[in-house]
């Protein structure tokens, strides 16, 4: 498994498109939601307007916004029952850790197209005999005033992207586990490790 993405952009500004319709994202500005308060780290969502990666610190340094705008990113993604650990590492930050569980998405139709195999579940397609690879949108906040620092969008090796299209699957067409169960699961995984150990082992695992 190789580091370097297939595809990559860097941008000022994005647009993106939800259940609600099309939004401008950019650099200085907010998420669509306007929110204006993260909490701090980093959270992974899948949702029609498709894949994001979104790092949340208070007042990102220099060094961090860098790492996000331009540094070589390593992933890792490994499954549970319930939920799934996704680790990246924008060179040179540590590895970040990011969960996602089919159960918390808030969009419920999409969740229902999702299971329906409505929409699509496999992030990478084979379409006339190709192979290709979907994006993965990477944004930096300062999670004190949730003004977006850095976007970004990439490419991950595909490996990785079949793995986390694998745990979707099984989430989509696994038992749903109650909220403090997973909760529970999720802490225990934390107290096992810092986020750049499990980030290593994941990644080691995965080659």
């Amino acid at each position: 498994m190789t580091n370097e993405s297939h595809k990559e952009m860097m941008a000022e500004t994005a647009v993106v498109t939800d259940e609600s319709g099309p939004h401008i994202l950019k650099v200085g500005g907010l998420m669509p939601n306007g929110q204006t308060r993260y909490p701090e780290g980093a959270h992974y969502d899948y949702n029609r307007a498709g894949h994001w990666l979104i790092g949340s610190y208070s007042a990102p340094s220099s060094g961090e916004i860098k790492a996000f705008r331009h540094g070589e990113i390593q992933w890792a993604v490994k499954s549970y029952p319930g939920f799934t650990a996704v680790y990246f590492r924008p060179s040179p930050m540590p590895w970040q850790e990011a969960f996602f569980e089919i159960g918390r998405v808030t969009d419920q139709e999409w969740v229902k197209r999702l299971e329906s195999g409505a929409a699509p579940t496999d992030p990478v397609q084979r379409r006339d005999g190709v192979w290709e690879v979907e994006l993965i949108n990477l944004v930096l906040l300062d999670a004190s005033t949730g003004v977006i620092k850095a976007l970004r969008v990439v490419g991950p090796p595909r490996l990785f992207m079949r793995h986390l299209a694998e745990s979707i699957r099984a989430q989509i067409k696994g038992p749903r586990f109650p909220r403090e169960l997973t909760t529970a699961w999720i802490f225990d995984l934390q107290q096992s490790g810092n986020p750049d150990q499990l980030g290593r082992a994941a990644f080691a695992e995965m080659k």
